[in-house]
């Protein structure tokens, strides 16, 4: 159900349309068994991974009351771990306290750029969301969802992102190597103070991307001593391949999503399979077809387990805009979870994994994921 308070001309006629769809029971009813189809009990659930399942019920997005009754049989039949039990309670007792009030109302302003995601974010969630409209709302959004830290959350997007990259220098603390473009300078420092002494390179866009990174993985230097040895023995002939640097072993890279088409390449060819390669979130920004995604292959980028499920069962047919998406769909799962009784949550969201706890922020854990081909082979 959606509700118009004051809402822009613009938003008026594609609000009245969603409307007239979402606020009826039926429709809502008819919504959650058309997504349930994969997961239904007439289909042999046996030969199925209840971890897997799990992680579809934790998203909040599969409250439909037979789905969450054949869940609780099979915690009770089946023998599970400890900590897929406690999950799976929780989740159980929390779908019942979610669905047992009528409807969610979300202020949000009227005035707001990302209006028409709302909207539609609204239509499709599994809880019935009332959007109350005003422009003089006090819940805004800011203008940027990655940099701002939103309602309800302990930290900004980048932020959560930011921490799993200090994780991930932590496993290499002496022989990582930064590069980032200038935008993200300030992100670069705070990287820096956790790991006291480790590498940072500026990109330089004016230079040619192939010159760059084989100035900086040492590939010149390499052909240098080369050169220097067949001078020492010119009629001898030596089979030679340049060699990247030897006391790097991952490159973390924090660039605008133009930057990677240009440098990610060529610090890959240079590279090959000598470092790890991480990517920003930044690198998500220009990725429309999830295939696209196969640019990237192995290197690690900032994908929710949720989203990489989606990529993998062929559910995500468009990653456009989707870390904003994203951001926005678990912002308001989380202002109806806070309207609720709810007093812990583990949600697997869009963005990650997020620990809600009544009275506290929430905090999101976003984890690195290896781009692979196999996501793609079904």
């Amino acid at each position: 159900m959606v509700i118009l308070k004051k809402v822009t001309a613009k938003l008026m006629i594609s609000l009245l349309i969603l409307s007239s769809c979402a606020s009826s029971p039926q429709n809502y009813k008819s919504s959650n068994s058309a997504d349930l189809d994969k997961f239904s009990p007439k289909q042999s659930h046996s030969n199925r991974d209840l971890k897997a399942d799990l992680l579809e019920f934790l998203s909040y997005q599969k409250l439909d009351s037979q789905e969450i009754k054949f869940l609780h049989d099979r915690v009770k039949k089946k023998e599970v771990g400890s900590d897929l039990r406690n999950l799976a309670d929780e989740f159980i007792y929390n779908a019942q306290l979610l669905t047992t009030q009528k409807s969610y109302a979300l202020n949000v302003n009227a005035q707001d750029i990302y209006s028409r995601e709302i909207i539609e974010i609204a239509y499709k969630m599994a809880l019935p969301i009332q959007l109350q409209w005003s422009k003089d709302s006090k819940i805004g959004l800011p203008d940027s969802l990655i940099l701002g830290k939103l309602q309800g959350f302990c930290q900004s997007m980048q932020a959560d992102v930011l921490d799993s990259l200090k994780n991930q220098l932590s496993l290499f603390p002496q022989s990582s190597l930064i590069i980032y473009s200038n935008r993200y300078r300030n992100a670069v420092s705070a990287l820096r103070d956790s790991i006291p002494g480790v590498e940072v390179i500026k990109l330089d866009n004016s230079k040619d991307p192939q010159e760059f990174a084989a100035k900086i993985l040492g590939i010149n230097q390499s052909i240098n001593r080369f050169q220097v040895i067949t001078k020492l023995n010119p009629n001898q002939k030596l089979q030679f391949i340049p060699n990247p640097r030897s006391d790097i072993s991952q490159l973390i890279l924090l660039f605008e999503s133009d930057d990677y088409k240009l440098f990610g390449p060529a610090l890959r060819y240079h590279g090959g399979n000598n470092f790890n390669y991480v990517n920003f979130i930044s690198s998500m920004d220009a990725i429309g077809d999830p295939k696209q995604l196969l640019d990237y292959e192995g290197v690690q980028l900032p994908i929710s387990s949720l989203l990489l499920s989606k990529i993998k069962n062929g559910s995500a047919e468009s990653l456009e805009k989707i870390v904003e998406r994203s951001i926005l769909q678990d912002w308001m799962l989380l202002q109806a979870i806070k309207k609720s009784k709810i007093r812990v949550a583990k949600i697997q969201g869009m963005t990650g994994l997020i620990s809600y706890k009544r009275g506290s922020c929430a905090k999101r854990e976003i984890p690195l994921h290896r781009v692979h081909s196999s996501w793609f082979s079904t």
